[in-house]
């Protein structure tokens, strides 16, 4: 039976490579202006938004049992902040992909 550190090893290296997957559908959606390809990183990045927040609370948890946590969970709220940013700045250009490609319809009366 494999122990509990591979197996959150594996998850981590998965979600890493799927990561950079989705990081080079993100540089090919902007490069062709193709806001679909921006989507998987958005949500994606949504995720690990989650589980840093999430991390950065159980740090703080630990703190009366292992006050070094204190350290780790400021690391860990700074790299959220950080990833927030960068998740912003893709929906910011997101949206305006899709300010870009949404039609404007005049309608003419005869």
């Amino acid at each position: 039976m494999p122990c509990a550190t591979k197996i959150a090893g594996g998850i981590f290296i998965f979600y890493f490579i799927i990561l950079g997957i989705f990081s080079l559908l993100l540089i090919a959606g902007t490069r062709r202006d193709y806001r679909g390809f921006l989507l998987p990183y958005l949500v994606w990045l949504a995720v690990l938004i989650c589980y840093t927040v999430s991390l950065g609370i159980w740090f703080s948890a630990r703190y009366y049992t292992y006050p070094i946590s204190t350290w780790s969970s400021i690391m860990s709220w700074f790299f959220s902040c950080l990833i927030i940013y960068c998740w912003l700045c893709v929906f910011s250009q997101y949206q305006v992909l899709k300010e870009y490609q949404t039609g404007n319809v005049v309608v003419l009366y005869p």
